[in-house]
């Protein structure tokens, strides 16, 4: 019984979904949430976690849609110098210190 019901669920939140999108409509969801609460918490708890999950899901892709576009059509970096030439002091990694001497204190 429980896929029956998340799969209407899921169903009806993604036609929810659309319809307040194309009516541009931020009530719709939760009003539709209260219609089904009503009839069953059971469904409506269902419906809700099904629009949860799909619109943090279409943010996440959004997101990464944009990054990766950002990525993609950002200026490349210069090219790398040849082997054996020295980098610029800034790039440049620091040189290990090596051993340190040790201070022998008088008495010890």
């Amino acid at each position: 019984m429980s896929r029956i019901v998340e799969e209407m669920a899921d169903e009806l939140a993604r036609d929810a979904i659309d319809a307040a999108e194309r009516l541009k409509d931020e009530n719709l969801i939760r009003e539709l949430s209260e219609v089904l609460e009503a009839g069953s918490s059971t469904a409506n708890e269902a419906f809700m976690t099904a629009v949860r999950i799909r619109l943090a899901v279409k943010r996440g892709r959004k997101w990464l849609d944009t990054r990766v576009t950002r990525a993609e059509t950002a200026p490349k970096p210069a090219a790398t110098p040849a082997s054996g030439a020295e980098k610029p002091a800034a790039e440049a990694a620091p040189k290990p210190a090596g051993p340190r001497p040790v201070r022998r204190t008088p008495g010890a």
